[in-house]
């Protein structure tokens, strides 16, 4: 896919519009569509567009709340922008959601799981480059 490309080539910009067209071409379940729209926030958090991120991540959480990538994405710009309460609020939601055995995706409820002690790799601390996008496994 064009728009992972983009992402993993530091294109960000790049990355949000191919991964935007992807949206707008509709997408077969709501487990898609948030991942599409998780992707879109992390090319956003990836050039400090932290509040079009959080929106993004809103977005995702609304098509399917069980998307728990999003939380972690959300938490993550949460802190870029300062907000470390709501950033803690957005991954324990996410810990809420991934807590086994409701998830087998045991490494993001791992990520969410370092957020909240503090020792993961959230982007207002490091500024490095969050993850890349997963690529939509469902599609």
């Amino acid at each position: 896919m064009a728009a992972l490309k983009a992402y993993a080539s530091g294109r960000y910009r790049e990355a949000i519009e191919a991964f935007t067209a992807a949206l707008e071409e509709g997408t077969p379940t709501p487990e898609a569509r948030a991942a599409i729209l998780t992707n879109i926030a992390s090319a956003q958090l990836a050039s400090e567009l932290c509040r079009k991120s959080v929106k993004s991540c809103d977005a995702a959480i609304a098509a399917c709340p069980a998307y728990v990538r999003a939380y972690l994405v959300k938490g993550r710009a949460l802190a870029a922008l300062g907000k470390a309460a709501k950033a803690k609020a957005a991954w324990e939601a996410g810990v809420a959601v991934a807590a086994p055995p409701a998830t087998t995706d045991v490494e993001l409820y791992s990520l969410l799981a370092q957020e909240l002690a503090g020792r993961g790799t959230a982007a207002a601390r490091s500024r490095r480059t969050p993850a890349p996008p997963r690529a939509n496994r469902s599609a």
